[in-house]
């Protein structure tokens, strides 16, 4: 699916833990979409 999304600033989507491609992700922040997903119990992270 998110191979071929047309998503573009402002839109907004969901996703499932499950599944998280990085790279692509990224473009989607660069261009101004919002996702929302659920992170795993044990994510490390840290503020930049």
């Amino acid at each position: 699916m998110l191979k071929t999304t047309t998503l573009s600033k402002g839109d907004i989507m969901a996703m499932d833990r499950a599944y998280i491609y990085y790279e692509k992700t990224q473009q989607l922040t660069e261009r101004g979409v919002i996702y929302v997903t659920k992170t795993k119990k044990n994510l490390k992270y840290s503020i930049l």
